[in-house]
């Protein structure tokens, strides 16, 4: 099993190459909208400063500052500007919204849609922890001779491991088949899954629930029964003198 090519894909291909294709290709998607919004603002800029020019060609945009001036009424005046101000932020949000619903409805907004939540459900499985750039290392590691170090898994084996990244000796025997005639003595088994858990990225929110979990230990220690035992025994020995 190689990794996967784009021009010629294995007939296995792994998760995680799935995920790490669909991410370029949603990033290569998003990364245009945003160059298509960036666009659409800069013309807009340029449609209002062609608008400043002809009113101050015109002489009307200094008959509207000097009128703005004379006029008393300020906090109207304000309102006026805020008024004029919302209104063409709600234009230009208009326009974006049309832009991008003109993708949605384009040919291939299924596709999109799919591969979007596709990478979504992927990147909550295991094999989202996983580093790709490590993983051709992981498969020879798993497909290896076992006289070479290796595990000697098969690739529909290899492929379930990387897929789920097990670290369970229950999760081996029913991805591995025969597994405990073909990976002996047992230390060999706890050896394999010390290898998977060597390319398992913990995701920092676990790592933040363990440090919670021993500040919470540390700060509220378990209470031993053996201690009031002990205190009663004294209290008692205190009231029989």
């Amino acid at each position: 099993m190689e990794l996967l090519n784009k021009s010629q894909p294995p007939v296995l291909i792994t998760n995680i190459e799935v995920m790490q294709l669909l991410a370029e290709r949603v990033a290569e998607r998003k990364e245009e909208e945003q160059k298509q919004i960036e666009e659409l603002d800069r013309k807009e800029a340029e449609e209002e400063a062609v608008e400043a020019a002809m009113l101050l060609a015109s002489g009307n945009y200094d008959n509207t500052i000097n009128n703005n001036n004379n006029n008393d009424d300020g906090d109207n005046n304000n309102d006026s500007a805020d008024r004029e101000e919302e209104k063409k932020k709600k234009q230009k949000e208009k326009k974006k919204k049309k832009l991008l619903a003109s993708r949605k409805n384009s040919k291939l907004r299924h596709r999109d849609w799919i591969e979007e939540n596709v990478l979504e459900y992927l990147k909550s499985t295991p094999c989202a922890n996983t580093d790709y750039n490590q993983l051709p290392t992981l498969i020879k590691k798993l497909k290896g001779k076992t006289k070479d170090g290796g595990f000697g898994l098969t690739s529909a084996e290899s492929l379930q491991i990387l897929n789920y990244m097990p670290t369970e000796s229950v999760d081996i025997h029913i991805m591995v088949d025969d597994l405990q005639s073909r990976i002996v003595p047992e230390e060999r088994q706890e050896e394999l899954l010390n290898t998977i858990r060597e390319y398992l990225i913990i995701p920092p929110q676990e790592e933040e629930e363990a440090v919670d979990e021993t500040m919470e230990e540390e700060d509220n220690p378990k209470h031993d029964d053996n201690d009031d035992n002990t205190m009663d025994v004294e209290e008692g020995i205190v009231g029989a003198l």
